[in-house]
């Protein structure tokens, strides 16, 4: 049983889909510099 919202879901149609570069790439890119702002924030804690 899944949920209204889930079931009447579609996927995005090719067409409509952006290129990898202009949406996964700019994503993990800004978890790891995410990650290295942390990091550099914690130095002096851990």
């Amino acid at each position: 049983m899944l949920p209204d919202y889930i079931a009447k879901a579609s996927p995005n149609p090719p067409q409509n889909r952006g290129p990898w570069y202009a949406n996964t790439a700019p994503s993990y890119a800004g978890v790891f510099l995410w990650i290295a702002f942390y990091i550099s924030m914690a130095e002096n804690t851990i």
